[in-house]
């Protein structure tokens, strides 16, 4: 897999050699005491990338992520930055010695992947992403794809969810797919799950809702308005209306396909996932703020209690930098 990566990340990175320090930010605004630290630094003559993301992270720990032009700016320095980072953490020259033998040894890494990629994977798409405005307009720039559904009952029938909130779908397990959310305000596409029993019924999480799908895509219902992030969802495989759902305000649930839904635990969630062999035997990934890490608890009555699972777990070495945000 990191291999496969690497093919893709080269052609960034050597794309940046001519970058200067402002085309890193899509625009560099002014400026005010009302600045975040960690933006401040991000935009220092020379900062410390590392210092910067725990600084990141730190911050919206205890903040509300909103999206502004610091943070649309952070992800975009992140992407161009790229193989720039040393071991140190500090921007290097393009020009530099120390950049050019970086670049030279990935480039090797980048032909020995390009070989493995062609022998082993095809690239099946989605090819084209639109705009997540309901519009036909395509967007000229990469949207990542955040979660797959392949339907249980018909592996033909496969959902894909881009980062921006789009919806592709392919009947023929991905020689052609087609767009089944235009018309709809999806926006941080999160999770994707098929019904177990029916491949027509989907649910789509993105950002804080949940949508509905009972004809396969072609129209949908919002079945969930919350006020924390949807990490990932889960549907009992023969039971398929009793359906889980990790959100960053605890685990929601719902037993009747998504019309009602109560909290089953107030704690930030990150993952739920069941046996693949005994359905009612669930594990549950959660932050525990006080820790400052992850934990997994472990049900064996499809969520009705739950047990720790704690031995030989981590525990951070250093409590005061130790951070559990954006670990799933």
């Amino acid at each position: 897999m990191n291999k496969l990566i690497l093919s893709f990340l080269l052609l960034a990175f050597i794309n940046i050699q001519a970058q200067n320090k402002s085309s890193y930010f899509k625009t560099i605004p002014q400026l005010n005491d009302s600045t975040p630290r960690w933006a401040t630094m991000m935009y220092s003559a020379n900062p410390n990338v590392d210092e910067v993301v725990d600084a990141y992270q730190a911050y919206y720990a205890s903040h509300k992520f909103v999206k502004n032009i610091h943070t649309q700016n952070y992800k975009h320095w992140l992407m161009n930055i790229g193989e720039l980072v040393n071991a140190q953490g500090y921007i290097t020259d393009p020009d530099s010695k120390e950049y050019r033998e970086r670049i030279a040894k990935l480039k090797k890494q980048y032909d020995q992947a390009q070989n493995y990629k062609s022998s082993t994977w095809t690239n099946i798409g989605p090819y084209k992403t639109y705009k997540n405005n309901g519009s036909l307009s395509y967007m000229n720039n990469q949207a990542n794809v955040y979660a797959i559904g392949v339907a249980p009952s018909n592996h033909n029938i496969v959902y894909a969810l881009t980062e921006a909130g789009g919806l592709f779908k392919t009947l023929n397990k991905g020689l052609y797919w087609y767009p089944v959310s235009l018309g709809e305000s999806f926006t941080n596409g999160q999770d994707v799950k098929v019904d177990p029993q029916n491949p027509n019924i989907v649910y789509v999480a993105t950002s804080k809702k949940i949508y509905k799908s009972s004809n396969g895509g072609n129209s949908w219902s919002l079945v969930y308005n919350g006020s924390g992030t949807i990490e990932q969802m889960l549907i009992h495989p023969v039971q398929s209306s009793k359906i889980f759902a990790a959100t960053a305000n605890g685990l929601i649930y719902s037993s009747n396909g998504g019309q009602s839904w109560t909290t089953k635990l107030n704690y930030r969630c990150w993952d739920i996932e069941a046996n693949p062999l005994n359905p009612n035997t669930l594990y549950l990934s959660i932050n525990n703020a006080s820790l400052k890490k992850a934990q997994i608890y472990k049900s064996t009555n499809w969520g009705n209690s739950w047990t720790l699972l704690d031995s030989n777990w981590y525990t951070p070495a250093n409590l005061s930098q130790a951070s559990d945000i954006g670990c799933k």
